[in-house]
């Protein structure tokens, strides 16, 4: 749909209320809106809102893991203007050192959006989803922090979290401390298994095959690679849905 750069003069507004600009409305509007002209969706850069996406590398001999996961989210995080930023991994320092660096450096927007190089974005996913708290269900039915998915956090908690970790906490849990040190009160959504589920699709096997990958991966939202090397399987998958 086509803006309409005019704009009302002053003159021909009310007393004390602020000049507008008008847009066109459609040419045809049905109640059932099946010949309704749409504007278009929200495209990253042109108002959307503003994240930093870090991925963070688990080891050093595979790179290429990072980059797929990095186009996966280029490919389904939608109504965001976000910037990828990949954390390569290094042996001497921790995940909360190396995340406190990058953010006092190189990171300015107030939501990041933190992952590891294990994480997958499957579908079209919005900041709302990545900010749900999640968690599961042990045998004693003991609710806890979900830490296989990609989770919104917040630069300046971070800022304020990571010095306090340093030296306390193992790499990863990051993921789980951090919903208990920002809102610890808020109730998560509970997820099921994964095949009763639609978040998150685990892959555990040596060799999943590629109809079964393609068959869930139309509802789950998220894939977490369990194991240290992809797969070949899972490697091919991936590539193929989300190409250089």
């Amino acid at each position: 749909m086509e803006k309409d750069e005019t704009k009302t003069t002053a003159a021909e507004q009310p007393e004390n209320t602020q000049s507008v600009e008008t847009v066109e409305t459609p040419d045809t509007q049905s109640p059932s809106g099946e010949d309704m002209e749409r504007p278009d969706a929200p495209r990253d850069g042109e108002g959307c809102e503003a994240v930093t996406v870090i991925i963070a590398e688990t080891s050093a001999g595979h790179p290429e893991y990072a980059k797929i996961v990095a186009r996966s989210v280029k490919a389904n995080l939608v109504g965001t203007d976000a910037l990828v930023v990949i954390l390569a991994f290094n042996p001497e320092l921790t995940l909360a050192q190396e995340l406190l660096r990058t953010l006092n450096k190189a990171v300015g927007s107030e939501r990041i959006v933190l992952m590891t190089d294990h994480m997958v974005l499957l579908n079209p996913t919005t900041l709302c989803e990545l900010g749900c708290r999640r968690g599961v269900l042990t045998p004693d039915g003991v609710t806890l922090g979900e830490c296989q998915t990609p989770k919104l956090m917040y630069r300046s908690v971070l800022l304020k979290m990571l010095p306090e970790f340093i030296g306390t906490y193992a790499d990863f849990d990051v993921f789980l401390e951090y919903d208990e040190y920002a809102h610890p009160k808020v109730m998560p959504i509970i997820m099921r298994q994964w095949n009763q589920d639609n978040w998150l699709m685990p892959v555990a096997s040596d060799n999943p095959k590629p109809e079964v990958l393609g068959q869930w991966a139309k509802t789950q939202r998220f894939m977490s690679i369990i194991r240290t090397e992809w797969p070949r399987s899972v490697v091919r998958f991936l590539e193929e849905r989300y190409p250089e």
